[in-house]
């Protein structure tokens, strides 16, 4: 009866042994000072097990064992209640045990324990968590042009170790392509490629994570991949070279699956002479590429195009541009700290004259070609001399894709200041621009037929008139006309003189402004017009606004007289005032002083 009831205490020791080793780790589990189990003294622990992906290493040990006690000791491996794999070994010593198990799953959490047994009487570990090695992808996937894509990152990888990942792309059941990258550590940005499918198709992927052949992690789903057109939208002369546009659409945004670009070439070269260019996207449906260090004053054809990286093949525009004269380029920025050659906005010029003079020996070895002076916004102090041939632009931003429409003139100005005077000798050219620029104290001298003026803000100058053109310096062009257009001209000095003082010189004035801000101490018309001998010269206004905040000491608008001798015939051979030319604010008493004689009712009163 009484080895009855002891057996019943052993039993019911090792089932509250069991109840409470759960959670202690690596506490050692033995007999205690007053066993019940017959075992006195006997110690079993667990250390750290060895971890696999799909196999765990499990080492037991034995202390304070006997021969004579002639028990045996098991390992075994839980998949929550069910047995995974067990160990039993015979014959104990003093020693560690251990228990070797694969072909488990990645990741996942299992438990085991250690005992040491004799018949009825049990010294244990008690059940302890472990847990297989698990890889995190942290994927995603999708498909591209012709591509299928993942992105994300790897992590746990063991030291020592090498993962596999294939990637299968699929048609119907049938694996079209198969890519099988290869790590040994970690990646933190991890991408893989599967190149060379249609575009526009519908695709099933298979991603499987392998340790040698062992399977970690498989994943699948569906996927499509998408289509891209392209064509040729434009080509002109902006910042200062080749300005090739081309409209890129497509289902997705472009990545490097393809290369966006455009072929080019010199029109009179032939076709298989076109020369690749990068582009880059302006905006979501334009791509843009700028060509610099061209040979200038030639045509040039433009076509846009897409390469297929993986594939070596390309879609290529169909449309053809051509650009009939390719102009130079150089550029000025009063703040810029590079090189100062003036190939770039980085290495911009910072003196307007060292700009001017650049361009114009660039114009006189090409042939006279026309050559363009790019002002980034700023202020500039001195006096610019520039002769045929030559466009000057200002109010840039400084971007590198900016278009000459696309300037923003009243915010980036690009300002003459206390210059004294820009001075364009177009001399026998016709082919000479100033082109948004604000002048402040700063004469336009020299100004004769065949310059055109637009986008410009001129400021009141003392004892000055801001644009004078005519017979000065002996150089003047008669046979074309002045033309200015788009121009705000305000006074806003008390001693300023006409606003413009033109010379025989036919001039043309459209989409302009006039505008007094105080009363001026002299009595000059804003426009003072005088006739020579030299050609029929006219002056034609249209859609030309003037605008009299304040009394003014002037009289007319405009005065149209002769110089020196010349005899005047009809007002209409020598004015001519178009559609939407008006006048407003405090009208002056005379709309036109024609040689001497005080003409009404010729100018209309503004509307609003």
């Amino acid at each position: 009866m009484k080895n009855k009831l002891t057996t019943l205490v052993a039993i019911l020791g090792y089932l509250l042994l069991l109840t409470t080793s759960c959670d202690k780790s690596e506490e050692e589990i033995n007999g205690g000072d007053d066993p019940v189990n017959g075992m006195d003294g006997v110690t079993v622990s667990a250390s750290d097990p060895t971890i696999g992906y799909t196999s765990l290493e499990l080492i037991g040990s034995i202390a304070n064992y006997e021969d004579s006690l002639e028990a045996s000791a098991k390992f075994v491996l839980y998949d929550g209640e069910e047995v995974v794999s067990e160990k039993t070994f015979t014959d104990l010593q003093n020693q560690e045990y251990t228990l070797e198990v694969d072909q488990l799953t990645s990741g996942k959490e299992y438990q085991f324990d250690f005992s040491v047994i004799r018949g009825e009487d049990v010294v244990t570990t008690g059940k302890k968590k472990v847990s297989t090695q698990e890889v995190k992808t942290n994927f995603a996937a999708d498909g591209g042009f012709t591509s299928f894509r993942i992105n994300g990152a790897l992590e746990g990888i063991l030291e020592n170790t090498k993962i596999a990942i294939v990637t299968e792309v699929l048609s119907g059941e049938t694996v079209v392509k198969t890519v099988t990258n290869e790590y040994d550590s970690d990646v933190e940005e991890l991408e893989i490629v599967v190149p060379g499918l249609d575009m526009a198709t519908n695709y099933s992927s298979k991603v499987t994570v392998k340790y040698g052949d062992e399977l970690l992690s498989e994943s699948e789903e569906d996927f499509e991949t998408y289509t891209f057109s392209v064509s040729t939208k434009d080509v002109s002369n902006n910042q200062g070279g080749l300005y090739m546009e081309g409209t890129f659409t497509s289902d997705i945004d472009p990545n490097d699956d393809l290369a966006l670009g455009f072929y080019y070439k010199k029109a009179t070269d032939a076709d298989d002479a076109y020369t690749w260019m990068d582009a880059e996207m302006k905006d979501e449906t334009t791509l843009v590429a700028v060509g610099h260090g061209l040979d200038i004053g030639v045509a040039y054809n433009v076509k846009a195009a897409v390469k297929v990286v993986s594939e070596e093949s390309e879609e290529v525009a169909t449309e053809v541009k051509t650009l009939d004269d390719l102009h130079g380029g150089v550029f000025v920025d009063v703040a810029a700290t590079g090189t100062g050659d003036g190939s770039s906005w980085e290495n911009a010029f910072t003196k307007p004259q060292d700009a001017a003079d650049a361009a114009n020996t660039l114009s006189e070895i090409n042939n006279g070609a026309t050559v363009e002076i790019l002002f980034k916004k700023g202020e500039y102090e001195e006096t610019l001399t520039f002769e045929k041939n030559i466009f000057i632009i200002g109010s840039y931003s400084g971007g590198k894709i900016e278009k000459i429409e696309e300037r923003d003139i009243e915010g980036n100005s690009s300002t003459f200041i206390a210059a004294n005077q820009v001075i364009a000798r177009s001399l026998s050219s016709d082919n000479l621009i100033i082109d948004g620029f604000s002048f402040k104290e700063t004469l336009v001298a020299f100004v004769s037929g065949g310059i055109k003026i637009k986008n410009c803000n001129f400021y009141g100058f003392d004892d000055s008139e801001n644009i004078i053109g005519g017979v000065t310096d002996g150089i003047t062009n008669y046979s074309i006309p002045l033309e200015i257009e788009n121009c705000n001209f305000i006074y806003d000095k008390e001693k300023g003189y006409s606003f413009m003082r033109i010379r025989g010189i036919s001039t043309i004035l459209k989409n302009c402004n006039f505008k007094m801000l105080i009363s001026n101490y002299f009595t000059h018309s804003p426009i003072d017009f005088s006739v020579t001998e030299y050609y029929n010269s006219k002056l034609t206004l249209s859609n030309v606004r003037f605008d009299n905040v304040i009394t003014s000491k002037s009289k007319e608008y405009i005065w149209v007289h002769p110089s020196g001798d010349v005899v005047l015939g009809d007002i209409s051979n020598y004015l001519d005032i178009k559609e939407g030319v008006c006048k407003t604010g405090i009208l002056l008493d005379n709309d036109i002083l024609f040689d001497g004689n005080h003409l009404k009712d010729i100018i209309e009163t503004c509307n609003n």
